[in-house]
């Protein structure tokens, strides 16, 4: 299906965004001079976070195709997210070392593990490792469901490596 007119040579489809109701919400709001924040639920108009839109856009600038880049460009005065706006992925071992830190700072504050299963424990920024992006968590650090993970730790105890079992034992876990 062509949607150009006689004498027309770009196809219009290539201009739209992927979301195609986020972009006109977003233009509306530019031209009536009001600005984009960049982080989700600082702006909602006609049901559309444009916040998250407009991160999901910068996040994932490489997948857009040239005239979606261009067009957040020229019209709506966004660009490509940077290096330190990334978030970083975690591995299973950087998820393991948070959840030990947050282990830690409990027993070092109750002087056991008995945590209740939906107790969650706040890890500063500075104890959480790699993997965790700090713009991505305002405040005082990083929310870890301490009580859950003891839980399903303890359910799979037979698949834990010995340097993994022997670290919760320093902390007197109960099996």
């Amino acid at each position: 299906m062509n949607l150009n007119t006689p004498g027309q040579t770009t196809d219009r489809r290539l201009l739209r965004p992927r979301e195609p109701k986020p972009f006109p919400t977003a233009k509306n709001h530019v031209d009536a001079a009001g600005t984009l924040p960049h982080g989700p639920g600082v702006l909602v108009m006609q049901g559309e976070d444009l916040g998250a839109w407009v991160q999901a856009q910068r996040l994932a600038w490489d997948k857009l195709g040239a005239a979606q880049q261009w067009l957040l460009e020229s019209v709506l005065g966004v660009e490509e997210a940077g290096e330190d706006e990334r978030l970083v992925r975690r591995t299973r071992d950087d998820k393991w070392m948070l959840n030990l830190a947050a282990a830690r700072r409990f027993h070092a504050r109750e002087g056991h593990l008995q945590v209740p299963r939906k107790h969650t424990e706040l890890v500063p920024l500075d104890e959480t490792g790699r993997g965790v992006h700090s713009a991505a968590f305002e405040g005082d650090g990083v929310p870890v469901a301490l009580g859950m993970f003891l839980a399903n730790t303890r359910r799979r105890a037979n698949k834990l490596t010995k340097q993994r079992r022997m670290d919760l034992d320093a902390l007197d876990m109960p099996w």
